[in-house]
């Protein structure tokens, strides 16, 4: 009964996608390039999801691939929310 009370107690897991929507909304506006920032985002929250290490070798290129299509979704999802607030970088 303790464990149960525990576990209802206990934060649930934040999903990448929330993850992804709060990092973006949180940051979008900060002053540096969109990929670094998409960059960092990606490896935060997609590094819960990361495969055991025993399966690294057979998963890598596939986890490579996936967290590629992943920072291109957050970079444009950085660069929608800067247009829509007209924020420009100057370099």
């Amino acid at each position: 009964m303790i464990a149960l009370l525990m576990m209802l107690a206990a934060p649930q897991a934040e999903d990448v996608t929330e993850c992804i929507d709060r990092l973006i909304t949180k940051n979008y506006s900060q002053k540096v390039p969109a990929a670094p920032l998409a960059r960092k985002i990606t490896n935060t929250c997609m590094a819960p999801m990361a495969p055991p290490p025993e399966l690294k070798e057979i998963t890598a290129m596939k986890w490579k691939q996936t967290q590629d299509k992943m920072f291109l979704i957050v970079l444009d999802g950085i660069n929608n929310a800067r247009a829509e607030k007209g924020i420009t970088l100057k370099h």
